[in-house]
């Protein structure tokens, strides 16, 4: 074992902590002879585990949402896995992946989830090669086209879903002065939630970003500076496998102080520097200490109008407010010369202007905060000039073909006022008065309530031919919304879809769906407390790896906090695992508690402690025992510059009684680093972990000692990232394992030639050898495995593509017949090509070379989905073409599947889409060699209707648009960099 004083001895270069599944691989019994323990670097190359973990199980999925799915695959031994995404066991997208040394695998579809006719749906993940691990319990069952099923989830395709993932505040180009709070919703199965913030300068030009990661909803961030910023925020699953983000957000945050300068004045333009965007200036020209004329404007620099009448000032000052008035800087007083105004003949463009209207009327009496504005009858007048008190406000105005309108940035001073439209050749003048009453305002509610609504209901008439007709129904919803401050205050937080589909008949409608999750916090004094019910994993094992509870479940979260700290206490209200299906479920009982250092400090340390009763499961070789995990998770942010992590946990398992197996323990230690030094970014890691350590939660780690590091720099338009990484076990005394090592390194390098064209490259050479364990009968192994791959991503004006070609070569040097080459090639687009008409389409081969004995195997896809829009009928056709061949070995040829078909949709626009209808027609085409073909027609018919309340979510204030109207989303890389841990104010991570 490694000693823990080498441990802090490198933890200067350690590294964040490879993805490790917590999903439940075997766990076959110690020294069984030819099986190889959990773990085993020098096992064969398997599946022992699938689970997808968005979306999860009865999520809705409208069909204008954009869905990328994602799942987590258990592996042991090295090499490579191919397979395809599948919707109702038809594949849409095929990835293949690489893995080293037993490596737990993130799998990301290409293109999003294609459009589904209303109803129930089944999404699957079909593992082609190698075959899911039967030893597993993962059911042996084949798809319609040949390949074994994984792990499958239940969506509801319905017209409208409100449980995306959506940023509540600040609002879209919102101004924020002081410290600016960010609000989003709720994800079930979400362990933590990843804020992005792009700095932006005003022409555009990207500053930097910075990235923070909280288990909380929201976040108030004290010092992110000030300027105009972007943001989006995407869900981390179990794994820290990280979902699409949402769209981004722009918004300005105000500095407190301005120092303007003045840079020119001359020719009636005065120009300066030192502002901000969202600021307000006011041009004061002075005659000696009086004022003389003002002018209003958002930006530099301020060019008066040749309508306006020179005064003959003799300086000049400008001022910075805020829009609620805050002065925030002044400038220097400059001196003005005779030239600044020379002399115009004014000239008339059409004569003088004809003015129809003016507002106010002259003499009305109004309020403080009102429209000041004029129209005239004809003509653009583009030197025309509105003033207000001697105030030029065309700046700040809205300029209409024949009218300027000016909303009063602030309220207007009680008593008379004077507005005057300046024109070539004429002045138009009118007076209007302000009441001196106070408007009466509402009282500031800070966090007020949020919600959207959408219950629906749906009929649908089924004929599927060889099957029988049949009719079903649902009802659902979809909701989601906030009241109060759920982190440092008192609030509620939900999100859910609710489905009970069944027959028509009430009484056989089942429940589909547990995709629901809600929180609420209250305060006592100097005390809270808080709850979470749904389907979650507890907070408190974010970023930990040793002591975390397994994939998400229907579960409760209760915390206490105060100033000394926060307690926090797990468990689940099912212990079968609900939402995502794993390929073998299990029933833990599990109880988790930990108690946690106060929030708002940069340091974090958490004592954490589970208990898991497992029961007998012939299939893992497990007998029914209890398993015992405590330790500590401890993490310092030291700002851009690190983040530095530690965890050191101790397990035991005490098998039932009367069971003939021995109890076992064992230790896991590890220390992580991350950050950015001298502009490189740097990321480390350094663990050791006991052959006898177990954590039911967590089967996907490795026994050994490790060793991982990565280095990135910037060199011009390239970004070059090194990774070297080394585990080695089987040097316990009287451990189970054969001493084995396996080591990794490998070079991408991300190329960005122009903002539309990237491309990403990468070399790896993964090694790892094995000796032969007498005791166990297992043999020596000594494979390398070399890998490349080039992704290149371009944006033709609205559609974007993406072109990747990945090489993969095994030698095992022991068993040359498990020799072989993988190459695969994919195609994937999106976008809006002209208008309305959106497309999303995929294409994929994949070709395995292996030894004589095993031949030759390609895979074909082809998927293709446009969806075309008609707005002024209403309707919607998204015709679908799906193509997949893959080989069958056992009759020397190959299995075709084809589906085509249609969906038919009609919104209509009045009464908020109170209605909405569809049709489509499908047929599935299967043919193989020995086997009788099937072929089978689906057409459905089905009518919807549904309700839309909204509040305070203007996102959500109208009907969905229809398909065709929007592209979809293209899939976002999921590279992080280094990431600082959002620790909230108060109340927060337990």
């Amino acid at each position: 074992m490694i000693r823990i004083t080498r441990l802090f001895f490198l933890v200067a270069l350690t590294l964040a902590a490879p993805l490790v599944l917590a999903a439940p691989p075997a766990v076959p019994k110690f020294g069984a002879p030819g099986v190889y323990p959990r773990g085993a670097i020098g096992a064969p190359l398997s599946v022992n585990s699938a689970t997808i973990v968005f979306p999860v199980e009865g999520t809705i999925v409208s069909n204008s949402d954009a869905v990328y799915p994602r799942a987590l695959l258990a592996m042991s031994g090295s090499g490579t896995v191919v397979g395809a995404w599948a919707v109702d066991g038809v594949p849409f997208d095929r990835f293949i992946a690489t893995t080293n040394a037993g490596a737990p695998l993130a799998i990301r579809a290409h293109v999003p989830i294609p459009p589904t006719s209303w109803g129930e749906h089944r999404l699957s993940l079909i593992i082609d090669s190698p075959k899911l691990n039967a030893a597993s319990g993962n059911a042996p069952s084949t798809t319609n086209n040949g390949g074994i099923a994984g792990p499958s989830v239940k969506f509801e395709s319905l017209a409208t879903s409100a449980t995306r993932l959506t940023i509540y505040e600040p609002a879209e180009r919102a101004l924020i002065e002081g410290v600016p709070r960010i609000r989003w919703t709720l994800v079930p199965g979400a362990s933590a939630y990843e804020v992005e913030i792009l700095h932006v300068a005003g022409d555009g030009r990207e500053l930097g970003s910075r990235r923070f990661r909280t288990t909380e909803t929201s976040w108030t961030p004290k010092d992110l500076g000030s300027g105009m910023m972007r943001l989006r925020v995407r869900a981390i699953f179990q794994g820290d496998t990280r979902g699409e983000p949402t769209e981004w957000r722009t918004f300005v945050v105000l500095p407190a102080k301005a120092s303007l300068h003045i840079d020119g004045a001359a020719d009636r333009r005065v120009a300066w520097s030192g502002g901000s965007l969202g600021m307000i200036y006011r041009v004061e020209f002075l005659r000696g200490e009086s004022r003389c004329f003002d002018a209003l404007t958002f930006s530099s620099p301020y060019r008066m109008a040749t309508s306006i009448e020179w005064r003959n000032c003799d300086a000049v000052r400008v001022d910075a407010f805020s829009p609620s008035g805050t002065l925030l800087g002044k400038s220097q007083l400059v001196t003005l010369g005779k030239s600044f105004a020379p002399p115009i003949a004014l000239v008339a463009e059409r004569g003088p202007v004809d003015v129809i209207e003016h507002l106010p009327r002259a003499g009305a009496i109004s309020g403080g905060l009102l429209s000041v504005a004029a129209r005239w009858r004809e003509g653009t007048q583009a030197n025309s000039a509105l003033l207000v008190d001697g105030t030029d406000v065309t700046a700040v105005a809205m300029r209409q073909p024949r009218a300027i309108v000016y909303d009063a940035l602030l309220p207007l001073a009680a008593g008379k006022h004077v507005a005057a439209l300046a024109s070539s050749g004429a002045l138009d003048e009118w007076t209007f008065s302000v009441s001196d009453e106070p408007t009466p305002s509402a009282p500031a509610v800070t966090n007020p309530a949020t919600y959207v609504i959408q219950p629906s209901g749906t009929v649908e008439v089924q004929r599927a031919r060889p099957a029988s007709d049949k009719t079903t129904g649902s009802v659902s919803l979809s909701a989601q919304g906030s009241v109060g401050d759920v982190t440092a205050g008192n609030g509620l937080q939900a999100t859910g879809d609710l489905v009970y589909a069944g027959g028509l008949d009430p009484n056989h409608m089942a429940q589909a769906s547990r995709n629901w999750l809600g929180q609420g916090r209250t305060s006592y004094g100097p005390m809270w407390g808080s709850a979470r019910l749904g389907y979650t994993i507890p907070d408190f094992t974010d970023g930990a790896e040793f002591l975390t509870s397994g994939t998400a479940r229907t579960g409760v979260v209760a915390r206490a906090g105060s100033a000394w700290g926060t307690l926090s206490y797990y468990q689940p209200v099912d212990p079968q695992v609900h939402g995502v299906l794993s390929a073998s479920p299990e029933s833990l009982g599990i109880r988790s508690a930990a108690f946690a250092t106060p929030d708002g400090k940069p340091y974090l340390i958490r004592v954490i402690a589970l208990r898991m009763q497992e029961p007998a499961d012939p299939l893992l070789h497990t007998t029914e025992n209890t398993t015992r995990n405590f330790g500590i998770f401890a993490r310092y942010d030291f700002g851009p510059k690190g983040l530095l992590s530690a965890e050191a946990a101790h397990g035991s398992v005490t098998p039932q009684a009367g069971n003939a197996q021995v109890s076992r323990s064992g230790d896991a230690i590890r220390l992580t680093a991350n950050g950015v030094l001298a502009g490189t970014t740097y990321s480390a890691d350094l663990r050791t972990v006991d052959s006898n350590y177990l954590n039911p939660g967590n089967r996907g780690l490795i026994p050994g000692t490790g060793e991982h590091f990565t280095l990135g720099r910037t060199f011009g338009i390239n970004i070059l990232n090194l990774t070297v990484g080394h585990q080695e076990q089987g040097q316990e005394t009287n451990s189970p394992l054969q001493h084995a090592t396996a080591s990794a390194i490998g070079l991408s390098v991300t190329t960005t030639f122009n903002p539309r064209i990237s491309l990403i490259t990468a070399l790896g050479v993964n090694t790892d050898h094995a000796d032969a364990l007498a005791a166990s009968s297992l043999l020596a192994t000594s494979r390398r495995n070399s890998s490349a791959s080039a992704a290149l991503s371009e944006t033709f004006s609205k559609i974007n593509v993406s072109e990747s070609l990945t090489w993969s070569h095994l030698d095992d040097h022991i068993s040359p017949t498990a020799n072989n080459d993988v190459t695969s090639m994919t195609v994937a687009a999106n976008g809006a090509p002209i208008t309305n008409v959106a497309l999303a389409g995929s294409a994929g081969f994949t070709r395995t070379n292996a030894t004589p004995t095993g031949g030759t195997t390609d895979y074909w896809t082809l998927s293709l989905t446009p969806s075309i829009a008609f707005p002024t009928h209403c309707l919607s056709v998204s015709p679908s073409v799906t193509l997949d061949r893959k080989p069958d070995l056992v009759a020397v040829s190959s299995v075709r599947d084809q589906s085509f078909g249609s969906i038919v949709q009609w919104s209509p626009l009045w009464l908020s889409s109170l209605v909405s209808g569809q049709v489509s027609a499908t047929t599935t085409h299967t043919a193989a060699s020995m086997t009788p073909s099937t072929r089978t027609n689906v057409y459905t018919a089905a009518v919807t209707l549904h309700l839309n309340k909204t509040r305070g979510l203007p996102m959500f204030a109208g009907p969905p648009p229809l398909p065709g109207t929007q592209p979809p989303a293209p899939p976002v890389d999921t590279s992080s960099g280094p990431t600082t841990a959002v620790v909230p104010a108060s109340g927060g991570t337990g």
